[in-house]
């Protein structure tokens, strides 16, 4: 009885552990590299951002911007610390990395069956040099936060979790539109896996009702700042309108299929690279649909299946698309 004690109190200081770890990695990182390189074109445009929001303005509606969430964040810190330069911007981003770099890790760890501080390690490392470049940060947590979520779901789908699970979509949605939708497609696909062979719990109907209230309260500073920011409401609705109209979030490219890298035009290793890059790119569909009878089956047979692994195959139909709306290295690596 004290062994499953104390293992028990094990588990539950872990993630502070893993917090306190991610922390360390990244004040290092940020040490090591916070000053180095500028981008003028992405990371300059969100330090824009966040100084005119320091004025009072407010994105989207005063000036072109990516969703309010990013800005804001960056926002409260940088006049915590009385300072609008780029440091203070860089440093507010590197604490939205330690808590996508802290959630990576635990999401790792539940998968394990066994820890293994050495794969633990590893991996670390594998989502640090991934976390770059240092503008897309939000991005690559944001798509790490929505597994974390999903998982957060599926390990006990009670009411309440429906509900926080609505709620944390919503926040997503706050810092990127495009990674709110693609929680919430993730999210009903959970919903409908969670349904089959349901022989007690929440009803899908009582489930949808939840989540969606829960979006509803983690979305609602959007709601609050189209009622009483006076023009918000119409340049956002515009934001969306321009989406539909062009029909895309990004500036498209071609698709490099692998059938299509002439190799003997080609050197060798430039044909590698092009041929990997498009195997690459074919691993987004096929790992969905390749997966898709393993997790279906084993929820109609009543068996375990890692709530990671099930939360990380919703989500990767979603990103496929994230990857193919401009499909170059960083997007392809992001999806």
């Amino acid at each position: 009885m004290l062994q499953v004690i104390t293992m028990k109190n094990k588990n539950a200081y872990f993630p502070c552990l893993i917090l306190f770890f991610s922390s360390c990695v990244v004040t290092a990182l940020f040490l090591w590299q916070g000053n180095k390189d500028f981008s003028l074109w992405d990371e300059g445009f969100l330090w824009y951002g966040v100084q005119r929001v320091m004025q009072g303005e407010v994105p989207i509606r005063d000036f072109m911007a990516y969703d309010p969430g990013r800005y804001y964040w960056s926002a409260i810190f940088m006049h915590f610390w009385g300072d609008n330069g780029i440091m203070s911007l860089r440093l507010s981003v590197a604490f939205f990395q330690m808590l996508g770099l802290f959630t990576g890790l635990w999401l790792i760890d539940l998968s394990q069956k066994k820890r293994d501080w050495c794969y633990l390690l590893w991996s670390t490392v594998v989502l640090v040099v991934w976390m770059y470049p240092r503008h897309k940060l939000f991005d690559i947590s944001l798509s790490i936060f929505l597994v974390g979520i999903l998982t957060f779901l599926i390990q006990k789908p009670t009411g309440r979790r429906y509900f926080l699970t609505g709620i944390g979509i919503g926040l997503v949605a706050l810092f990127g539109r495009n990674h709110g939708v693609y929680g919430a497609v993730g999210s009903l696909g959970v919903l409908a896996w969670l349904s089959v062979r349901r022989v007690k719990g929440v009803g899908w109907g009582k489930a949808l009702m939840l989540w969606s209230a829960g979006v509803g309260v983690g979305y609602a500073p959007i709601f609050l700042m189209a009622l009483f920011v006076p023009g918000f409401a119409s340049s956002f609705w515009e934001s969306i309108r321009f989406l539909f109209e062009i029909k895309t979030t990004n500036l498209s490219l071609p698709i490099p299929w692998p059938w299509h890298v002439d190799m003997q035009r080609l050197s060798f290793s430039d044909g590698l690279r092009k041929l990997l890059i498009g195997l690459f790119f074919v691993s987004l569909p096929v790992f969905f649909v390749l997966l898709m009878p393993f997790v279906v089956s084993r929820r109609r047979q009543g068996k375990p299946i890692s709530p990671v692994l099930v939360a990380a195959f919703f989500m990767s139909l979603p990103y496929t698309h994230y990857a193919y709306s401009r499909a170059d290295i960083p997007h392809l690596a992001q999806g």
